[in-house]
């Protein structure tokens, strides 16, 4: 016959026992819930997601690079002819508005088309002056800001107008006939004016790189 004592210390070894037993389960009852299996989806999104923060090597953020893309460099010096979309005037215009061209050439880089015929040229006004200040003489003062490819790609640009009097009349010539992004009428009295579709080349003053495909 056992003795109490020993009945007690049977009591408390089998309680022990149990509460083990217990937090065993419910341990792993709580790793299963926060455990969670990699699946294809999640594989395929961590393979294909983008880097954050890519930038070009100006500097400027990229909008739009996808997988499969691989990059391209448009060297500084490299003309390129746009078409105004926007009407642009000394008259009318003031710092700070917006206008858009686009590229009607398209330029190629070692064989292979990296600016195409559409893609947006996108610029603001930095100065307007109409014809009835400063003594009579016009000025307009333009900054082409970006370029913006059939892809969505945006590439930062700085470019500024080149002269040699193709594609314009002589009332244009006189209007857009400058170096750089200034532009003063060519007499005292005359607006600036630019009108929509008028075409001119501009010329990159700094290496554009960006992804294509």
């Amino acid at each position: 016959m056992t003795s109490f004592p020993e009945q007690r210390k049977d009591t408390r070894t089998l309680v022990t026992i149990m509460a083990i037993i217990v937090l065993t389960v419910v341990g792993l009852a709580l790793a299963a819930r926060l455990y969670v299996p990699a699946t294809d989806e999640t594989r395929s999104d961590a393979s294909t997601s983008e880097p954050a923060g890519e930038t070009a090597s100006n500097g400027a953020p990229l909008v739009g690079a996808g997988e499969g893309s691989h990059w391209v460099t448009v060297p500084a010096g490299t003309l390129i002819t746009v078409e105004f979309v926007d009407s642009v005037s000394s008259e009318t215009d003031v710092a700070g508005d917006t206008f858009t061209a686009r590229i009607v050439e398209p330029v190629v880089v070692d064989g292979e088309v990296a600016l195409h015929a559409g893609d947006e040229v996108l610029g603001k006004v930095i100065e307007a002056v109409p014809a009835k200040k400063i003594g009579g003489q016009a000025r307009l003062n333009l900054d082409f800001t970006a370029l913006r490819l059939a892809s969505g790609t945006e590439v930062e640009l700085s470019a500024g107008f080149v002269h040699d009097g193709k594609n314009q009349n002589p009332k244009d010539a006189a209007t857009i006939g400058a170096v750089g992004t200034a532009i003063a009428a060519a007499n005292e009295g005359d607006p600036i004016e630019i009108p929509r579709g008028t075409v001119i080349d501009i010329r990159a003053v700094a290496p554009l790189s960006f992804p294509l495909g």
